[in-house]
């Protein structure tokens, strides 16, 4: 099993301008536009993607920052840390450091 994640563009948006009725495009919300990359049969590595846009009836593409994205392709096993480890038993010893509130809770963020 693999997993992708986009690479270019860095934060994964593209702007897309569109053309049609001002009485359609005025009513069109970020929901009722779907962008699209195919990945399967794709190899691990870097792969460019063509970006597949779903619009609304009678509405069509006037212009995409970018027709394409770059995705990494890794095998989701090596990325998911060790499945075979077994779960914690609930024996280990507290942690240990410094006992401030706000440095535990900084400490705790984005372990699940």
């Amino acid at each position: 099993e693999y997993q992708g994640n986009i690479v270019d563009p860095p934060d994964g948006k593209i702007t897309i301008t569109l053309e049609g009725a001002p009485e359609i495009i005025n009513q069109i919300t970020p929901a009722d536009l779907k962008a699209n990359i195919l990945l399967s049969g794709l190899p691990p590595g870097t792969q460019t993607v063509p970006i597949e846009l779903t619009l609304p009836n009678f509405v069509k593409t006037a212009g995409i920052s970018t027709p394409t994205v770059k995705v990494e392709i890794v095998d989701a096993k090596s990325t998911s840390g060790t499945p075979d480890s077994p779960p914690p038993s609930g024996d280990s010893p507290p942690p240990t450091g410094d006992k401030n509130p706000s440095n535990q809770k900084g400490n705790q963020e984005g372990t699940g």
